[in-house]
C-alpha cells in the first residue's frame, strides 16, 4: 500500500479532493481509482472516515421536522376526485345569453336600417335677424 505523502495515492487524492484543492487532473485520477474494483475496500474506508469526521450543519432545527413532514404529506397526497358535477345556476346563462342576443338585434337594427337625412335648413335660419334690422316685440 502506498502512504498518504505519495501524490499517485489514492488516500493522497482524496485528501485533496475533500479539500477542494485537487487539480483536474488529480481529479482525474482519483475517479480512475475509483474506477478499478480492486480500491473498493479502500474507498470505502476513506468515505467512512470522512463522514465520522464531518460535523452535524449547526443551522438544522429539529422544529422544522414537522413542518416539512406536512409539505411532504401535502405534496404526495392524491388529490380526490369529486364525481359531482360543479353546479352553475341556469338563471345567469339565460340572462347573460339574452344580453348578448339583444346587443347584436340592436346592432343589426342600426347597421341595416335605412335612416333618411334630411337636408332642410329653414329651421336654423326661421329666427335670423338682418344686420341693421330692430325688431319689434
Amino acid at each position: 500500500m502506498k502512504k498518504q505523502t505519495d501524490p499517485s495515492s489514492i488516500e493522497f487524492l482524496f485528501a485533496k479532493y475533500t479539500k477542494g484543492e485537487a487539480s483536474a487532473s488529480e481529479t482525474a485520477d482519483l475517479f480512475r481509482h475509483i474506477g478499478e474494483n480492486q480500491n473498493d475496500a479502500e474507498m470505502n474506508n476513506l468515505l467512512a472516515a470522512e463522514l465520522d469526521a464531518t460535523d452535524a450543519e449547526p443551522e438544522y432545527d429539529p422544529s422544522w421536522e414537522l413542518p416539512l413532514k406536512k409539505i411532504k404529506n401535502q405534496y404526495f397526497q392524491k388529490p380526490a376526485l369529486s364525481t359531482q358535477k360543479p353546479s352553475i345556476k341556469l338563471w345567469p346563462r339565460l340572462a347573460a345569453i339574452g344580453a348578448a342576443v339583444a346587443i347584436l338585434i340592436i346592432g343589426g337594427y342600426f347597421l341595416t336600417a335605412k335612416h333618411e337625412i334630411v337636408n332642410d335648413y329653414r329651421h336654423l335660419t326661421a329666427h335670423d335677424i338682418q344686420p341693421g334690422k330692430v325688431v319689434q316685440p
